[in-house]
């Protein structure tokens, strides 16, 4: 495999770099495709562990939906019930629905980050 780093000492050669270069180029190994299947299974191990891990977290968020949206409702049902409590108005607390669309937004903004950054 050839390096895709540009090092700008490649651009300034002369002859004698050249020909130096030319004389100690080593000579590709014949590995009949070899190094290409284990890149490919290593690619191919990325990409499943990626699945299995995402895949689980959307599982993971399915079944702790219903509860969490249980607590939230119970929470803003006791701030209707006890206006007073922590000293939050009713108008400052948003309702079930934004709360969890916010939440899966947040969720889905940083499974989108970790798969651009990989």
């Amino acid at each position: 495999m050839k390096s895709k780093i540009i090092n700008m000492a490649e651009y300034f050669k002369d002859a004698e770099d050249l020909m130096l270069e030319a004389l100690f180029a080593p000579e590709p190994i014949a590995d009949d495709g070899f190094s290409g299947q284990i890149v490919r299974r290593i690619r191919q191990r990325l990409w499943l562990r990626r699945l299995c891990i995402t895949t689980a977290l959307l599982l993971g968020c399915s079944v702790a939906l219903q509860p969490t949206l249980a607590l939230t409702g119970f929470i803003v049902h006791v701030l209707e019930n006890f206006p007073g409590v922590l000293g939050i108005s009713l108008d400052a607390v948003p309702s079930i629905t934004m709360l969890a669309g916010g939440g899966a937004l947040f969720l889905l903004t940083f499974v989108g980050l970790r798969l651009l950054e990989d």
